[in-house]
């Protein structure tokens, strides 16, 4: 294997990201239980709330703090669209599997449009009985809790559009 600097780098990075992972780990080790496997990283504990990494899958995996849990959130949408990417949130409903929505955006999309296009794709992803989603104000997308339906929290675990920045916040 032929030696260039963005092959040192690609190593550089993905042994940082085992390092992490194996750290995250570690330091929960008194007030969680954490288990690695192939591909994924498995944390449970009330309370805590961390993002662990594992290199070779790229995988992300997020626990929720008790705090973040709402019957209602609201994301904040704001900046246009400035190149084609996506959005990939992180919803889990108190006590259930956490629910991964990925939703593409076209460049050249203005705020109130991607918050309709955000609406559209959660409306086409989540389950009806238990979520209602909305846009208010134009640019903001409410999503709310059905019935008895558990509170959930959400977390945008990736934003590949450049220009748009989005911030959910509890109700």
């Amino acid at each position: 294997m032929v030696s260039t600097p963005r092959v040192h780098r690609s190593l550089h990075n993905r042994a940082l990201r085992v390092l992490c992972a194996l750290a995250a780990v570690s330091l929960l080790g008194a007030c969680a239980a954490a288990a690695v496997t192939i591909g994924a990283v498995a944390v449970a504990g009330a309370g805590v709330k961390t993002v662990a990494t594992v290199a070779e899958a790229g995988v992300r995996a997020v626990v929720p703090d008790r705090s973040e849990y709402s019957n209602k959130l609201r994301l904040e949408c704001s900046g246009n669209a400035e190149s084609d990417g996506q959005v990939v949130f992180h919803i889990t409903p108190e006590g259930a599997d956490r629910q991964v929505v990925t939703i593409p955006v076209k460049r050249g999309t203005g705020e109130n449009a991607v918050a309709r296009t955000l609406r559209d794709g959660l409306k086409a992803q989540l389950d009806k009985a238990r979520f209602a989603v909305e846009v208010d104000d134009g640019e903001d997308v409410l999503i709310k809790r059905k019935g008895r339906a558990p509170d959930f929290a959400l977390q945008v675990a990736e934003n590949t559009v450049k220009g748009l920045r989005l911030n959910p916040d509890k109700e």
